[in-house]
């Protein structure tokens, strides 16, 4: 599996993608109504989405690219859709599985825990998620 975040390169990437999409989302925040959240979504998603177009062509380039961990991290905070469509739309980062194993393992998590915390607090009654303390 590989190494998340062990330089500062990798590090640094994962900052300035963080800062910029809670930027864009604090500024369209206040200008529109809806909860902070969704437009932390919709941000991240097409921020990541556009990064993974960027990626693309730099791989074509020969230039320097954004380390794999940075969009992995992103997927966990919300990205893994505009990855999983970017990954689709521009035929990157397809049949590598250093990158799309860890992906799906960090999604299928998210998502169980995710499920887990709605069926906590939405269904009464016997939970399917039960083990899974919240």
């Amino acid at each position: 599996m590989i190494n998340l975040l062990t330089n500062s390169t990798k590090i640094r990437s994962l900052c300035i993608h963080l800062v910029f999409c809670g930027i864009v989302t604090y500024v369209v925040n206040d200008k529109f109504v809806m909860p902070f959240i969704a437009w932390w979504f919709i941000v991240v998603n097409l921020f990541e989405f556009l990064m993974f177009g960027k990626d693309k062509l730099r791989a074509k380039m020969g230039w320097s690219r954004t380390p794999e961990s940075t969009f992995l991290m992103m997927g966990l905070v919300g990205a893994f859709p505009g990855i999983f469509i970017g990954r689709i739309v521009f035929n990157h980062k397809t049949s590598k599985k250093q990158f799309y194993i860890p992906m799906w393992i960090l999604f299928t998590i998210q998502l169980i825990l995710a499920l887990a915390w709605i069926e906590h607090n939405t269904v009464k009654g016997p939970k399917i998620f039960a083990f899974i303390p919240f």
